[in-house]
Order: C-alpha cells, then sequence, then structure tokens
C-alpha cells in the first residue's frame, strides 16, 4: 500500500464542508472548503454520485442505515471515513438531511461536515472494524431499570427483616428504601419521558456508544443533545455557505453596479457628444440643402443657357445650310463664266487667225500695189490700213484674249475657292451637327441633374426633420442616460451598503459556527 493512502487531512474545527445531492445522490453542489479538502474541483464533483469520496473502511451497513434514516425523511449524524483524489483519508463529523418542498417531497440531500473528535474517531475506528468483520459493535442495556429493581428489592428485605426482628433502625432503613424507590420511581418516570423525546430526536443505539461511549440511556440523550448542536452546526453551516456566496455576488454585483455607473457616464458623454454632432450635422445639412438649392437653380439656368445654345446652334447649322446652296449657285456660275471664257478663248482665236489671213493678204496686196506703180498707189494704201487693222485687231485680240486668260484663272481659282468653300461649308455642317447632338446630350443630362438635385433637395429637405426628431431622440436619450446614471450610482450605494450588511451578518453567524 502506497504511503500516501495511509496519511490522514486533518480537519481543523473551523472547517465547514458542504454539499448537496440530488435524490439519487449525484452531486449539484460543493463549497470551497469540500473542493480544497477531496482534491476535487466543481467540474469533476457535479454530477458524480457522492461515493466519488466514500472510503473502503466505511462498512456498507453504516451508509444503509443513513439511507433508511434519510428516505424516511430524518436527519442523520455519524462519524465516517471519506477519501481524496490522491488516496489520501479524512475523518469528518457527517451530519445530512433531507430537504423537502412544499408538497413534502424530498428534492435534495444536503451533508454538513465538521471535526470529529479523537475519541469518537477511536471509536468508530474500532466499531466500522468489528462490523466489516460481521460483528456487533456493542449491546445496549438500561442501567437505571437495575438499580430500580435492586432499591424495590433492598425495601422488601429489610420490611421482612422486621418480621422476625424489630428494629428501630432497620425500621428506618425500610422506610428509607422505600422512599427512595418511591422517589426513584418517580424519576425514572420523568426519564423514560425524557429518554423517548431524545429518541424520537435521533434514535440509533451505534452512533449513541461511538459519540459518548455508553450504551444505555445517558448515552442516547447525549447523542440526542449532540444531535440537536448538530441540526444548529448544519443550520449555521448552510447559513454561513451562502452568506459566503452572497457576499461573493454582493461584492460582483458592487462591481457590476460600479462597472455599470462607469459606462453609464461614458455613455452619458458619448450621448453629449453625440448630441454636439447631431447639431453639427443638422448645421452640415442645412448648408448642404443651401447648396442643393443653389445647384439646382444653377442646373436650371444651365438648362436654359444649353437651350438657348442648341437653337443658336440649329440658326448657325441652318445658315450655313442656306450658305452652301448660295455658293453652290455661285460655284455653277462661275463654272458657266469659265465656260463662256472658253468660248470668248476660241472666238478670240477665230478673230485672230482672221486678222492674221488679214494682214498676210494685206501684206500681198502691197507688194502687188507696189509692182503696179502707180495704178497701184491706191490699192496699196487700203492695204497698207487694211494692214494696220488687222494688226491693231491682232494686237486687241491679243490683248482680249490675255485678259480672258486672266479671268479664266481667276475663274478656276474662284472655282477652287468655292470648292474649299463648298468643302469647309459641309464640315461645319458636320461639326455644327455634331454640337447640336452634343448640346441635346448635355441638354438631357442638365435636365437630368436638374431632376436629381431637386429630388436631393426634397429627400435632403425631408432627412432635416428627420435629423430633428433624433436631435430630440438624443437629447432625450442624453437625459435617461443622465438619470440612469444616477440611479446607477445611487443602486451601487445601495450595493455598497448591503455588502457591508452581509459582511456583518457573516460576521455574526461565524460566531456560532
Amino acid at each position: 500500500m502506497s504511503s500516501r493512502h495511509t496519511q490522514e487531512i486533518t480537519l481543523t474545527k473551523e472547517t465547514v464542508l458542504l454539499s448537496t445531492t440530488d435524490p439519487s445522490s449525484r452531486i449539484t453542489y460543493a463549497n470551497e472548503a469540500f473542493c480544497d479538502v477531496s482534491g476535487f474541483s466543481t467540474s469533476e464533483m457535479y454530477g458524480q454520485p457522492h461515493n466519488l469520496v466514500r472510503h473502503n473502511d466505511m462498512p456498507k451497513a453504516a451508509f444503509a442505515n443513513m439511507w433508511d434514516t434519510i428516505q424516511g425523511g430524518n436527519s442523520w449524524m455519524g462519524p465516517v471515513k471519506n477519501k481524496s483524489k490522491d488516496g489520501r483519508f479524512y475523518w469528518v463529523n457527517a451530519f445530512v438531511t433531507p430537504i423537502k418542498n412544499e408538497q413534502g417531497k424530498i428534492i435534495e440531500y444536503q451533508s454538513v461536515r465538521t471535526h470529529l473528535n479523537d475519541k469518537v474517531k477511536k471509536r468508530a475506528e474500532r466499531a466500522y472494524k468489528k462490523i466489516q468483520a460481521g460483528q456487533v459493535a456493542n449491546r445496549y442495556y438500561d442501567s437505571t431499570k437495575w438499580i430500580s429493581y435492586g432499591l424495590v428489592a433492598s425495601s422488601a428485605i429489610a420490611f421482612m427483616t422486621l418480621a422476625f426482628t424489630f428494629s428501630t433502625a432497620i425500621l428506618a432503613l425500610a422506610i428509607l428504601l422505600m422512599l427512595t424507590s418511591y422517589m426513584q420511581l418517580r424519576w425514572r418516570k420523568r426519564y423514560l419521558y425524557t429518554l423517548k423525546e431524545a429518541k424520537e430526536a435521533y434514535d440509533n443505539p451505534l452512533m449513541s456508544f461511538l459519540y459518548s461511549g455508553h450504551n444505555d440511556a445517558v448515552g442516547s440523550l447525549s447523542l440526542a443533545i449532540k444531535m440537536q448542536q448538530a441540526k444548529v452546526r448544519a443550520v449555521v453551516g448552510r447559513v454561513n455557505d451562502e452568506s459566503l456566496r452572497v457576499n461573493i455576488n454582493a461584492q460582483k454585483n458592487t462591481q457590476s453596479g460600479q462597472q455599470v455607473s462607469e459606462l453609464l457616464k461614458k455613455q452619458n458623454n458619448e450621448v453629449q457628444q453625440m448630441v454636439l454632432c447631431m447639431q453639427d450635422f443638422t448645421v452640415t445639412i442645412e448648408e448642404l440643402n443651401t447648396n442643393v438649392e443653389r445647384a439646382s437653380r444653377a442646373a436650371m439656368a444651365s438648362e436654359q443657357h444649353t437651350q438657348d445654345g442648341k437653337s443658336s446652334v440649329d440658326k448657325v447649322i441652318d445658315a450655313i445650310h442656306h450658305l452652301d446652296e448660295h455658293l453652290a449657285e455661285v460655284n455653277q456660275a462661275v463654272s458657266r463664266l469659265v465656260a463662256g471664257n472658253e468660248k470668248i478663248h476660241g472666238i478670240l482665236n477665230v478673230i485672230n487667225s482672221i486678222a492674221e489671213q488679214t494682214n498676210l493678204l494685206a501684206l500681198n496686196a502691197a507688194i502687188e500695189a507696189a509692182r503696179a506703180g502707180d495704178h497701184g498707189r491706191g490699192f496699196s494704201v487700203v492695204a497698207d490700213e487694211v494692214r494696220a487693222l488687222a494688226q491693231k485687231t491682232q494686237a486687241s485680240t491679243e490683248e482680249i484674249t490675255q485678259l480672258v486668260q486672266e479671268l479664266n484663272d481667276v475663274s478656276q481659282s474662284a472655282v477652287s475657292s468655292m470648292d474649299q468653300g463648298n468643302l469647309l461649308s459641309n464640315t461645319s455642317v458636320e461639326l455644327a451637327s455634331k454640337n447640336g447632338e452634343s448640346l441635346s446630350t448635355i441638354q438631357s443630362h442638365v435636365t437630368e441633374l436638374a431632376d436629381l438635385n431637386r429630388s436631393v433637395a426634397a429627400a435632403i429637405e425631408q432627412q432635416s426633420v428627420v435629423i430633428k426628431q433624433i436631435n430630440l431622440n438624443v437629447e432625450s436619450v442624453s437625459e435617461l442616460a443622465d438619470l440612469g446614471g444616477q440611479h446607477g450610482q445611487h443602486s451601487h450605494n445601495l450595493s455598497q451598503e448591503l455588502l457591508s450588511q452581509i459582511e456583518q451578518q457573516t460576521k455574526l453567524i461565524q460566531q456560532f459556527c
């Protein structure tokens, strides 16, 4: 056997091990002291059978007696040897009582274990070994009954002696014995009544011997007194444990109240900041509403200007179309002029040819007149005049030809310029048409923008109303947060006062532990 298994854990007189189980003996609660002594954590205990800590040296008969007692609705008390998680053992004075609901049904069992007297522990060790071996630990006997019988017998013997020998001393002794017997019988009657009440409180001969060391009525009375003391200790222990738990919860509640108070203060500050932000946001919304209205008016003006620009572009397109038509007519006229110049040039060529021929004929006539002498002198003069006229005609024709050529060149240049003008006119028409389409698109977008601005303005106006309402709600929340902070501080103060009262109550209860 490991040396650890023989090591005993000694409980102090102030130690109280408290646990509760459901009707099937599964642990539902264990206080901190029980966890410390047993070595099990609450998570390891909860839901487990309470025999988790039962020691093998404990006889089954002792626990059978305990279960018969508590399942019958009565409390049980006795020395119990338990084992810890690491194999060590500890003795306790166990007090187990059933807890009932309003209908009288058992809903849980409460076990309160305290320090066990060394004398009781030694008697329990010896008795439990006998029980484990199948022996009877001790038998109950009533010594007062034999005292009563002895007094009655002594009185009878004294009176019988007087029948044979009269003696004042013997008579006095007989009377004294008779009175003593009478008083003892009366006392025994009261004693038996008290013993009956004691056994009604707790009747367990084995425990009577273990706690008192006697197997008689005195032991039963002593057991009843110890039982009542155990009940008081159990009640005080449970109340003390609950007070400690309430104290812990009160401390947590106080801390929580302090945190709530601080959070409410922080929330109040945040709400104040929110109020300021909402006010700034309201101003921003109003400014935005003003800007949107301005943008809406500007969009409407832009829409009108765009409409005017589109009308102007449409007029320019019409004017360019008319100019193009006039240029086309001028181009046709110049083309006809060029054609006429070409005809004139042809005629001038014919005239120039005739003039050259005339000049040749006149030259030939002059030559012939010179040959004729005086007879041809007149004809020679005419020939000279004709030749001079032909030369002038030829010279004029050349000048006219040159002028016609210049006019033709100018006409060709005009035709070229007209072609370029027509090209530029067509390009201008295309550009103007594109500008018109762009202006139409811009007008559509500006119209859409104006509609959006109007929608945004309406939405902002509606949002402004909502923001104002939110601002009012935030101000109300701020007031409520401030009020909540005051209540939180008041609750914290009450928690502090409650904690102080619980601490005083705990100290008072501990005086009875």
